[in-house]
């Protein structure tokens, strides 16, 4: 039931994520969840370039709204070994000042193949 409350406010999100840029469909390949409420993914695919300073992964705001749901549906998916597209919007700041960024996740879909 967990899992499906969570979808919800996945799918909910993706009113604001108009402007986002999505992956092809691909696989979560690691995730790194951080004391901070800042959680990596990586994936197979490419990941659209946000003009950011990292561009090798992903990154979830746990504060964001969905946030907690967006990095459940991301261990589920590597877990279970799903498909999923990956929305992007914009940089996160993921270091000290402005020293680090990458591209924030505003959406994830899980698919069933």
């Amino acid at each position: 039931m967990k899992i499906y409350s969570n979808l919800i406010s996945i799918f909910l999100l993706m009113s604001t994520t108009a402007l986002a840029e999505n992956t092809n469909q691909t696989y979560i390949e690691s995730v790194e969840t951080i004391y901070t409420g800042f959680h990596s993914i990586w994936l197979t695919g490419a990941i659209p370039s946000q003009g950011c300073t990292l561009s090798d992964r992903a990154v979830i705001d746990e504060q964001d709204i969905g946030g907690k749901a967006q990095l459940s549906a991301s261990l589920t998916a590597l877990s279970t070994g799903k498909k999923v597209v990956i929305g992007v919007s914009g940089c996160a700041n993921i270091g000290v000042g402005n020293l680090l960024t990458a591209p924030k996740v505003v959406k994830i879909q899980l698919n069933k193949s």
